[in-house]
């Protein structure tokens, strides 16, 4: 169900995302067609990081997460102070 927002002077507005692109080039097509949804999405890489002290449980966690996504990720098993994500 469609949902237009009317202003004050009683014409409906009109979203970007309401508008259908059509492209003008081929090049703009083949952008497009990158960006449509597709049926099953590319493949995520992992890189699991075990921490300086992270106990058994953590690193038993990592392991079953590396064993699942084996293929496509990467498991570094030796205690890392370095810290990624903090500033």
């Amino acid at each position: 169900m469609d949902v237009k927002r009317h202003n004050s002077s009683g014409l409906v507005m009109m979203d970007a995302l309401d508008k259908v692109i059509k492209p003008k080039t081929k090049r703009a097509k083949r952008i497009l067609e990158k960006r449509e949804p597709k049926v099953s999405e590319n493949i995520k890489n992992a890189m699991l990081i075990k921490e300086g002290n992270a106990n058994a449980t953590v690193t038993q966690a990592l392991r079953d997460v590396y064993a699942l996504k084996k293929p496509c990720g990467v498991l570094y098993k030796k205690k890392n102070i370095t810290r990624p994500f903090e500033d």
